[in-house]
């Protein structure tokens, strides 16, 4: 999927985007309508560790944040 627009990311923010563009395989679906539910959370430490990200508790609430916005973007996109 390519991108329609670009965006600015604060510098103390780059590690939280690049976890969250690195858990995109890590979606739950619901089974009967194939639908993302969520990130499978259980999978982001390691995924936080590979990426040397030490303060994942600080940012996982932006993460949740993130997935919320576009858990709402793949809904509108249905």
């Amino acid at each position: 999927m390519a991108l329609a627009e670009t965006c600015e990311i604060a510098i103390e923010d780059v590690p939280t985007v690049k976890l969250f563009f690195s858990l995109s395989t890590q979606w739950t679906h619901d089974t009967m309508s194939g639908r993302r539910i969520g990130i499978d959370y259980s999978r982001i430490p390691a995924v936080a560790g590979m990426l040397k990200i030490d303060d994942l508790p600080e940012r996982f609430l932006d993460i949740r944040a993130m997935e919320a916005a576009a858990l709402g973007v793949f809904a509108a996109s249905r």
